[in-house]
């Protein structure tokens, strides 16, 4: 079976991102993965952390990670159009295809348990249950309160330590949680009214059929919801995978120095409510002219 492409746009935050990155590269995912990292337009640090990162020898299980720099911050949705762009070239956008964040710590067989859940019919995106998301359907609500109590400002820099610490703080070990978890869950999969983009594996074909992210969603938020919905149009569903278990930090990279996420999500709010107004005009419109 071919590795899935695991696509991960990374802007700044050196401290997240390194936690991110040995994580990575320690946890036993239960299926064969390739790395695409997205330089995002990062300044120096971040940029020779990742350069320095991708020389490494990964573990097995893991393919030799592949990493894309733009000169600029071509905000997530470009981040993660440059490295569809670079699997279309390659002949590998017909597969699975996973995006993640670099503000999370994935679990094992986290992948192995998503990709088991969108092979069932109708399932067009799978993601995991989680600590932090906005859709709380995602959400362990008890992890959640536990993580509002220690979560550290988003606009602060933070050591491994003080990560390390906030983790062991909410949840003991967070292996040993992810299993319990894995072994409490009576069904493999639940439905989920939405989609977010910090951990999602996409159906094979899908970008091929409704094309990448709307990069007018800048720096980022809603994107994902907007591709989304045409993915729902047409009758495919999003799933929980829900003996899979990702710890997520959360707004970490839209939320730092320089950006306002509240501003940002107004903004962009007002963009998604108008393109799905011209989505839906366009639809019954062909529908209408299909019917002539």
């Amino acid at each position: 079976m071919p590795s899935i492409p695991v696509i991960v746009p990374i802007f700044n935050r050196p401290d997240y991102t390194q936690f991110f990155l040995e994580n990575l590269y320690r946890t036993k995912h239960g299926v064969e993965i390739f790395p695409i990292i997205v330089n995002n337009g990062s300044r120096k640090v971040t940029s020779s952390l990742l350069e320095k990162w991708v020389t490494q020898i990964p573990p097995q299980g893991i393919d030799k990670p592949y990493l894309i720099t733009a000169d600029t911050n071509k905000g997530f949705s470009g981040g993660v159009n440059l490295a569809l762009t670079y699997l279309k070239e390659q002949g590998r956008l017909n597969s699975k295809i996973c995006i993640l964040h670099n503000d999370i710590l994935l679990t094992e067989n986290w992948l192995k348990e998503m990709s088991e859940v969108i092979e069932t019919e109708d399932t067009g995106v799978a993601v995991p249950f989680t600590n932090y998301a906005n859709e709380m359907s995602m959400c362990v609500l008890e992890m959640r309160e536990k993580f509002e109590e220690v979560k550290i400002s988003n606009k602060d820099r933070a050591t491994a330590d003080i990560l390390a610490t906030v983790i062991t703080k909410v949840y003991g070990d967070l292996e040993e949680f992810a299993r319990l978890n894995r072994n409490k869950q009576q069904q493999t999969a639940r439905y989920c009214p939405e989609v977010s983009s910090f951990c999602i594996l996409i159906k094979e074909g899908m970008f091929e059929k409704y094309g990448f992210f709307d990069e007018d969603f800048w720096p980022k938020g809603y994107e994902e919801k907007f591709w989304f919905s045409n993915l729902q149009m047409d009758g495919w569903t999003c799933m929980i995978a829900t003996k899979a278990f990702v710890h997520h930090f959360g707004n970490i990279t839209s939320d730092g120095p320089g950006f306002c996420f509240p501003d940002i999500m107004r903004i962009n709010e007002v963009k998604f409510k108008r393109k799905m107004d011209e989505n839906i005009q366009m639809r019954a419109k062909n529908t209408t002219d299909n019917l002539k």
